[in-house]
């Protein structure tokens, strides 16, 4: 296609969104943005109308980062300033990440808790899951952390394998600074599967335990999934 024929397109969809009331435009421009950040920084260069639409905090709110790494946001100053705009406009994906690095790496506590709790509000299976396993393994929010999980059940194994994949993605992009301490198990039912040694997976094994007739309980099945987590945290 002859440069001519590039301009004349150009100027037929700025037209077409210009038409458009400018609600609907952002909603176009996030709609992109939820699915490719090569995508939206193409339709930026668009017109001057879609790159003022890109900014609109709607936008940043949906975008995708899951394909920015976590290095990136360190040493590339416009991959920063993108995180900081979609995590002030309250980008579930953003606070969650961002929650990560300051539990595990910068060991922020509480500010990592806070974060990830923004986020599981939000309805961020990750960030609900990680809150989750880091309430039930303390002593004071157990029952919060219960709650939590408990939403996980009905899970298909597809987003349960989604689910821990890409928490483990997070993990090993990041420096483990904290550990979350286990809990050995005081399970006597010699059936459940937390009962016992097999309550205490190898290192590196982290496998979602969803078969219910495995456990004698829902504490025990969770606290199952909290000694995965943990051996996971050592072996990334």
């Amino acid at each position: 296609m002859g440069l001519s024929k590039v301009m004349k397109r150009r100027q037929q969809q700025c037209s077409f969104f210009k038409s458009l009331p400018q609600d609907l435009v952002v909603e176009i421009v996030a709609s992109v943005s939820a699915s490719s950040l090569s995508d939206l920084s193409n339709m930026k260069l668009l017109c001057k109308d879609m790159h003022e639409a890109a900014t609109d905090n709607y936008v940043f709110r949906h975008a995708s980062i899951e394909a920015l790494l976590t290095i990136e946001w360190r040493i590339s100053s416009q991959a920063s300033s993108f995180l900081k705009q979609c995590e002030a406009s309250g980008n579930p994906d953003a606070l969650f990440r961002r929650g990560m690095i300051e539990y595990f790496s910068k060991v922020h506590i509480e500010f990592g808790v806070d974060l990830l709790k923004k986020a599981a509000d939000c309805g961020h299976l990750e960030a609900n899951y990680v809150l989750g396993i880091i309430l039930i393994s303390g002593q004071t929010s157990t029952s919060v952390g219960m709650k939590l999980l408990k939403k996980l059940e009905n899970m298909k194994n597809t987003e349960a394998h989604r689910c821990q994949t890409r928490t483990k993605k997070i993990l090993r992009e990041i420096w483990i600074n904290a550990i979350i301490p286990r809990r050995e198990s005081t399970c006597i039912d010699p059936n459940c599967k937390n009962g016992g040694l097999r309550g205490l997976p190898r290192v590196g094994e982290w496998s979602w335990s969803d078969q219910e007739e495995s456990f004698c309980s829902q504490v025990c099945k969770w606290n199952y999934e909290l000694n995965l987590f943990c051996t996971a945290l050592i072996g990334v």
